[in-house]
């Protein structure tokens, strides 16, 4: 079973790890997540129609029907303050930390079936995942993507980091597997869990198949960025790539693909309706094929952020890679890792409008081989695809069920 407070279309390593599993033929493989009322309602569809999902159960999220709704806020908003009572109760930190742990936990009360392993995705689903796996004698695995102790949280943040890390030093050693999603995430955890039984890192890569040369002629005029994420909203650094080329408005155009969010367009989009073109979010396959038409993928972390930021890689910088784009990436400690690593696919550039504006004069510069090289970057990253990745995983679930039987 995999367990998640998101859905599939808003948690693509989730759907990842849900076809590797199921295209074994071994393994019954049983989603249960949440009915999110937002933009992602219509990718759903299609990624469930796509890959044949039927052994799903999605709970509802929002405040329709109200009843359920005001049982888990009121819920979340007593435990908060008995937390603060009982700091060591682990029940009460967890229905603390998110308002939809305690709908995981009605929803998972009184499952039908049993299952050999539990998979818990993000944070409100792993107190959840832990309970069902002692009622069932099912093994815990726990997917780390993020740090999030150091996410940043607007209502009590010092509290909310020790309750987080309350939880990561209490439920990780008790996961039979932890896996993560960057190297320094797992750096970070294990400074603060100390010794785990068995761990991992699984990059955020995404099958080869979906990523295309494309084959570009490079006698294109205006190079061409692009930048996707789930909204396009302000306070991510897009500014400051905005700012920076209205220097350059003869020589770039950015394409951003995403929930654009309407202060941000009033704001940044439509005065410079010019330098940019927008586009709804697009289903992850799609996505990545409609790639081959950019040159340089943005890939724009800020430190100031949070912690999780800095250390975390995301799952566009994995796709600009695959799809062979020259990645311009702010200097975060793990995007300059990873860049390090992968010579030849992008470079670095400092977190401000002079150092956006250095790289677009570099990239200008070298636009001709950049395009040139473009079929030898996406040629190389096929083997550092989510082919190789998943063996990870399956390993790790072969031999939970074997020990199990």
């Amino acid at each position: 079973m995999l367990i998640t407070t998101a859905n599939l279309a808003s948690n693509p390593r989730l759907l990842k790890e849900y076809i590797a599993l199921s295209g074994t033929g071994r393994y019954d493989v049983y989603v249960i997540g949440f009915d999110l009322d937002n933009w992602t309602r219509q990718v759903e569809t299609q990624v469930r129609t796509r890959y044949n999902v039927s052994r799903i159960k999605y709970l509802q999220a929002g405040r329709s029907p109200l009843w359920p709704w005001l049982v888990a806020t009121g819920v979340q908003f007593l435990a908060r303050i008995l937390a603060r009572v009982v700091p060591a109760n682990l029940r009460m930190q967890a229905l603390a930390a998110n308002k939809l742990t305690f709908r995981l936990m009605r929803g998972l009360k009184h499952m039908p079936e049993k299952f050999d392993v539990v998979i818990a995705h993000n944070l409100g689903a792993w107190y959840p995942a832990y309970r069902l796996s002692r009622k069932s004698g099912s093994r815990l695995v726990i997917d780390v993507e993020d740090y999030h102790p150091g996410e940043r949280v607007e209502h009590r943040p010092q509290e909310e980091r020790k309750r987080r890390e309350f939880l990561m030093r209490t439920l990780l050693p008790k996961a039979g597997y932890v896996y993560f999603a960057s190297p320094l995430i797992e750096g970070e955890t294990l400074g603060l869990t100390g010794k785990l039984k068995h761990h991992a890192v699984i990059n955020n890569c995404f099958p080869k198949g979906e990523f295309m040369s494309s084959g570009q002629s490079a006698n294109e005029q205006r190079i061409r960025l692009v930048w996707f994420s789930q909204n396009i909203s302000g306070g991510r650094g897009l500014e400051m790539v905005i700012g920076a080329l209205k220097a350059y408005a003869d020589q770039y155009h950015l394409h951003l693909i995403g929930h654009l969010d309407p202060t941000f367009n009033d704001e940044w989009v439509r005065p410079n309706a010019e330098l940019i073109t927008t586009e709804p979010p697009l289903p992850q396959a799609e996505l990545h094929q409609r790639l081959t038409a950019f040159d340089v993928g943005l890939a724009v972390e800020m430190d100031t952020a949070d912690l999780n930021r800095q250390i975390c890689l995301t799952n566009k910088i994995f796709a600009y890679y695959q799809a062979g784009l020259f990645i311009l990436a702010t200097d975060t400690r793990a995007q300059r890792l990873f860049l390090d690593r992968k010579k030849g696919h992008g470079q670095v550039c400092a977190q401000t409008p002079e150092g956006f504006s250095h790289a677009f004069h570099q990239i200008g510069d070298a636009i001709g081989s950049i395009r040139k090289d473009q079929h030898n970057r996406w040629q190389e990253a096929q083997g550092h695809a989510w082919e190789e990745e998943q063996k990870k995983l399956l390993d790790i679930i072969a031999k939970l069920t074997t020990d199990h039987a």
